[in-house]
């Protein structure tokens, strides 16, 4: 079976972490690269915090929402490569192709599966740490109304179009997407058919959802 997830916490907190922060104001021009990042986490807050608060949408509707979300906040095509590690220069175009919206899907079908676990998580934003010249690490704490809190780091990522997109969540110092990677690796490793093996465990998760 493969899973999306870390053991100890709720999909929905780490969903919630793109949801409640302070805002920072800034103007585009004089805006740095820590002000960018902070900046494009609050562009997609918007749009997250409806969804969760708004009671009125199916499950269907906000699965549509955030994968709409996932599509323009994160690098997809950059996290696909880095899941796949290695398996991703033996694939062939055609694998590469359907698997990167396969796990966009897979993604947004394991999140909105457990959105109803959002009980109000808040969560506060620290300070960013630029890691090199296009990569930068979004300092954040998530504030349980019951529990310790969680420490949650977003990693942002700005292409060379100059768009700011999310291409990792380190929860408490575990890495969502290396997590994944190893996950998916586990998967391929249980059949000499490699990346197409997943590529049909994912297939028919995407018919049942």
């Amino acid at each position: 079976m493969i899973k999306y997830c870390f053991p100890r916490y709720s999909l929905a907190v780490l969903l919630v972490a793109s949801v409640f922060f302070v805002a920072i104001e800034t103007k585009a021009e004089a805006a740095t690269q820590k002000e960018r990042a902070i900046a494009h986490v609050n562009l997609i807050a918007t749009d997250a915090i409806t969804m969760l608060s708004n009671s009125s949408l199916s499950q269907r509707q906000k699965r549509n929402e955030f994968k709409m979300i996932l599509t323009s906040g994160f690098d997809i095509q950059r996290i696909s490569r880095f899941v796949l590690g290695r398996y991703w220069r033996t694939a062939t175009k055609s694998q590469k192709t359907e698997f990167v919206p396969l796990f966009r899907d897979y993604i947004t079908s394991t999140y909105t599966g457990q959105i109803s676990d959002y009980t109000g998580e808040q969560i506060e934003i620290g300070l960013a740490q630029v890691i090199s010249k296009r990569d930068t690490m979004v300092k954040s704490l998530i504030v349980r109304p019951k529990g310790p809190p969680i420490k949650l780091d977003w990693r942002v990522y700005e292409n060379k179009k100059k768009v700011m997109l999310i291409v990792d969540i380190v929860v408490e110092g575990v890495s969502m997407a290396l997590t994944q990677r190893q996950e998916f690796a586990a998967v391929i490793s249980k059949s000499n058919n490699g990346v197409e093996y997943l590529l049909d465990k994912l297939r028919k998760r995407s018919k049942t959802d």
